[in-house]
């Protein structure tokens, strides 16, 4: 699932917002250390430094804790979550058994977790027509289970790169027979009287009933509430009982587009799933 940009660090911008929160705080601080140094200073004269000095050492040191604190918890956090990917690719070499190995799910951006979230719904519930927005490292793995259960995928991406590397990576796992990898640039499209950029869906022709729809794409840089534009433009197109993957469901824009969704759709059922970059499974009520 192709990134719009070179990913960061994971841990950096974490510590970096704690860094900026602890350098806001700093002045404000100092301007009232400095004006109740002054009072003091001038009431009790040089006496006044027994109480500032030491009253300015614990709050320095209070937010330095803090923000060691808050640190230690997000680090705490990565290594917890770096156990469920490693369970993740372990999981889904085991079951799904590919010939080769994977492409590196560090670079593409569906994480094993979501990767097997995928791969657990299509076993589970064999779907006939598989709809992917933004291809990469799930679609091999939707790929791989749909070799056993059947049924076939189409993934799309804006990006004609990614489009073209996912599609080499089908042809080396011989799975051309059930994924169909396609380049659709982005144009505007008109919902709910906003214009937003999507997936120019002419150039899928038919599009046929979907059993599953899995949303990685478009990138959120591009612009607010990226993907809201996937079910108002294909909610006639879903089965009964279709089922919906929304990935990055951490994000506020994307909690904020489910949101959207249930306000617009009363027969949607939302589950929030825990992985690192958190996902949402929608069913209709149908399911």
């Amino acid at each position: 699932m192709a990134p719009a940009k070179k990913k960061q660090n994971k841990y950096r911008p974490y510590y970096s917002d704690y860094y900026k929160s602890f350098r806001r705080f700093i002045l404000p601080i100092s301007l009232i250390l400095g004006i109740l140094g002054y009072g003091l200073y001038y009431v009790m004269g040089s006496f006044s430094f027994v109480v500032i000095i030491p009253l300015t050492l614990a709050l320095l040191l209070y937010l330095l804790l803090e923000v060691v604190h808050q640190i230690s918890l997000i680090t705490g956090n990565h290594y917890q979550f770096g156990i469920q990917q490693a369970q993740s690719i372990q999981a889904i070499y085991s079951i799904l058994k590919p010939e080769l190995p994977l492409p590196s799910m560090a670079k593409w951006a569906g994480n094993p977790d979501f990767c097997q979230l995928v791969a657990k719904q299509i076993l589970s519930s064999s779907p006939g027509v598989i709809l992917e927005f933004g291809s990469g490292a799930s679609t091999i793995v939707a790929g791989l289970a749909l070799r056993r259960t059947g049924g076939k995928l189409i993934s799309i991406d804006h990006d004609n790169k990614f489009a073209t590397e996912t599609a080499v990576e089908i042809q080396c796992h011989n799975l051309s027979d059930s994924v169909q990898v396609l380049h659709c640039p982005l144009t505007e499209v008109t919902v709910d009287s906003n214009t937003y950029l999507w997936y120019d869906l002419s150039l899928l022709g038919e599009i046929p009933t979907i059993d599953l729809l899995i949303i990685d794409g478009p990138p959120s840089g591009i612009q607010k509430h990226s993907r809201y534009p996937a079910l108002p433009m294909l909610y006639d197109k879903l089965a009964e009982n279709a089922v919906i993957l929304l990935d990055d469901g951490r994000r506020a824009d994307e909690q904020d587009i489910v949101r959207m969704w249930k306000d617009r759709y009363d027969d949607l059922n939302v589950q929030s799933i825990g992985t690192e970059k958190g996902a949402f499974l929608l069913s209709r009520s149908g399911r």
